[in-house]
């Protein structure tokens, strides 16, 4: 599902799959956020495979989440090897660059989003309304304080 990033970490820490979303045509993995409340996060390689953006741009953008966003990314533990996984507010940013690009088209959105959603609804199954509107607000403050 595309090329192994290694990333320094402190401390390694491997995130359980949640489950997998087509998004343009291309499998999309989801994981549980290594703390809650967050929205899942996403594996660094299906989004960028999703996104249309050619290889050097892709590259690009690794070298990129290397040496400005190392701090932010974990690795996943998966069949058939590990993956980078970024949190949502990142893959936010990817999805919305490739539209802006003209390298996808709006619908990539639309299936990140409901791709995205559908992991969400495993993640939180279980709440009472109460407790998921309290997981909503507490996930969008986390993501908007990056």
């Amino acid at each position: 599902m595309g090329d192994v990033i290694h990333f320094p970490a402190e401390e390694p820490r491997s995130l359980a799959l949640l489950a997998v979303g087509t998004v343009a045509e291309k499998p999309v993995r989801f994981f549980r956020p290594p703390a809650l409340p967050d929205f899942p996060w996403v594996s660094w390689s299906d989004l960028l495979a999703a996104s249309g953006f050619p290889p050097a741009v892709r590259r690009e953008f690794e070298a990129k989440l290397r040496s400005e966003w190392g701090r932010n990314i974990r690795t996943a533990s998966t069949n058939p090897g590990k993956t980078a996984v970024v949190p949502h507010w990142m893959a936010q940013g990817i999805v919305a660059s490739a539209i802006d690009t003209g390298h996808a088209s709006r619908s990539l959105e639309v299936e990140y989003t409901v791709a995205g959603a559908t992991a969400t609804n495993i993640l939180t199954d279980g709440l009472d309304a109460a407790a998921l509107g309290v997981f909503f607000v507490d996930a969008m403050a986390r993501s908007n304080a990056r």
